[in-house]
């Protein structure tokens, strides 16, 4: 009896550890499909009844969909002081936002509270699904008046084309590619339609904050936003930091407009930085 305990002790050790080898072996396949794969995504809204709520910022009620990102951007956004500190401190009731993101409304929502019922923020996004789920958000907290949502991407021109963006990466690391772009493997593209801030508010001026959220490219959203700076006298532009904003071009154009370049600190506070030596998570553009 010992004898066919043993053997079947040792049977099921080498079925669990097949079992183990398997699992594995098919979670990599998967990893490297989707390495390989190429998707042209639809750009619909997702299933709005099965959405979850959360709060945020202690108060704040956010409408999340069940996919991953949506969960770290949460976790992310919630922690980054910076940001958070800013505006806190420099938001004020009756302000008017300009916000362009390709995230899911965490900062948004924090904007509208701190604006007020007579302020106003724009948020342009091209995910129809992040838009609609910030629309809901917007309205749990009573902000449904004060947040105006757009399914469009910005940069420095007009055309159809693409958002671009890693499978297994969050769409807010995403950029912009035109019509013809040649899908690589690895990647998603969702279909987009392309404009300028300027032409999408020909009429908007006295803008007091322009937000740009989004990872890559925010040097385009602001070539096409040329008019509207010019239109808005006090407006100060929020930035997160990228590798091309200590190109003399970026520099150039910055002075041109008049505008001097800060970082913003773990406290919510500025300070003048050398356009060569830049540092910081976000960066603030002020004119003198």
């Amino acid at each position: 009896m010992k004898e066919i305990s043993e053997d079947l002790k040792i049977k099921a050790l080498r079925y669990a550890l097949i079992t183990v080898i398997v699992l594995v072996a098919l979670v990599i396949a998967i990893s490297c499909y989707r390495k390989q794969c190429k998707i042209v995504v639809d750009n619909s809204s997702s299933d709005l009844k099965n959405l979850r709520e959360k709060v945020i910022f202690d108060d704040i009620k956010i409408k999340v969909n069940g996919d991953i990102f949506s969960h770290d951007q949460i976790s992310n956004e919630v922690k980054e002081e910076e940001i958070i500190s800013y505006f806190s401190k420099n938001l004020k009731k009756g302000d008017t936002v300009l916000y362009v993101s390709q995230d899911i409304g965490v900062q948004q929502l924090l904007i509208a509270k701190l604006i007020s019922k007579s302020g106003r923020i724009y948020v342009l996004n091209p995910f129809e699904k992040y838009n609609n789920t910030i629309e809901l958000s917007a309205k749990s907290n009573g902000f449904e008046n004060r947040v105006f949502t757009r399914t469009v991407a910005i940069s420095d021109k007009s055309f159809e084309g693409f958002l671009v963006y890693k499978n297994e990466e969050s769409p807010e690391y995403g950029t912009i590619a035109p019509s013809d772009y040649s899908l690589e493997k690895g990647f998603n593209a969702l279909k987009v339609s392309v404009t300028t801030l300027d032409e999408l508010y020909p009429n908007l001026q006295n803008i007091d904050f322009l937000r740009i959220s989004k990872k890559k490219n925010a040097i385009n959203a602001i070539n096409g936003a040329q008019k509207i700076i010019k239109r808005s006298p006090q407006i100060k532009i929020v930035l997160d930091y990228e590798e091309g904003f200590q190109d003399s071009e970026f520099r150039n154009n910055i002075e041109k407009l008049g505008f001097k370049i800060y970082t913003i600190n773990n406290n919510g506070e500025i300070y003048p930085t050398d356009s060569d030596k830049m540092a910081g998570k976000f960066i603030l553009l002020q004119k003198n």
